[in-house]
């Protein structure tokens, strides 16, 4: 078998202020990501795509909380496509 060279990963740490650099969200800040799609960003998390600062964590853990908190079913709302 031939020689090969494996590479260490690097994962990129962001902060709030950072913009991403791919994917749908490209160019726009990661706090405003947050705000408008943190499942998008728990799965940029989960993929091992950067890692946030500590505050963009409690920013997201605490959105996801009062999203629990506050959370309403499609019936609630009194549709099926979330529309408010």
């Amino acid at each position: 078998m031939g020689n090969f060279k494996v590479e260490k990963m690097t994962i990129r740490k962001v902060d709030l202020q950072d913009k991403l650099w791919m994917g749908k969200y490209k160019g726009k800040s990661v706090y405003s990501v947050i705000e408008d799609d943190p499942k998008y960003i728990n799965w940029c998390l989960e993929n091992d795509v950067f890692k946030l600062d500590e505050e963009g964590r409690n920013m997201l853990v605490d959105h996801f909380n009062y999203a629990v908190e506050n959370e309403e079913t499609e019936e609630d709302r009194g549709d099926n496509y979330g529309d408010r």
